[in-house]
């Protein structure tokens, strides 16, 4: 878990700009506990979305170094743990936002 939280956070940070801002939360939505880590930087665009958690994919002309892996191990974490990942545009429709769903458990 600390992994994953790692993983997106070094994200958060490498795509927002300097004296960008990123938001980190825990919060219980509809019986189930939601990690959430957004930013307001230049985003990802929505035909890279699905593909940015495989291994080795990196967007091209992002201008940063890095093997392709983080949002892949943030993605396997989240399946081991029988949680739901969203990404989708960050508040203001600026930047990224994903939401990382753990079911409930009993």
């Amino acid at each position: 878990m600390s992994e994953m939280l790692g993983n997106l956070i070094d994200n958060a940070i490498r795509y927002t700009q300097t004296e960008g801002h990123i938001t980190i939360s825990v919060a219980v939505e509809t019986g189930k506990a939601v990690l959430r880590v957004e930013d307001n930087g230049p985003g990802i665009e929505p035909q890279h979305r699905e593909r940015v958690f495989e291994r080795f994919y990196r967007i091209l002309g992002s201008g940063q170094s890095g093997s392709g892996l983080g949002l892949a191990i943030v993605a396997e974490v989240a399946k081991r743990h029988g949680a739901k990942i969203r990404l989708e545009q960050g508040s203001a429709g600026v930047g990224t936002r994903i939401s990382i769903y753990f079911l409930q458990t009993k």
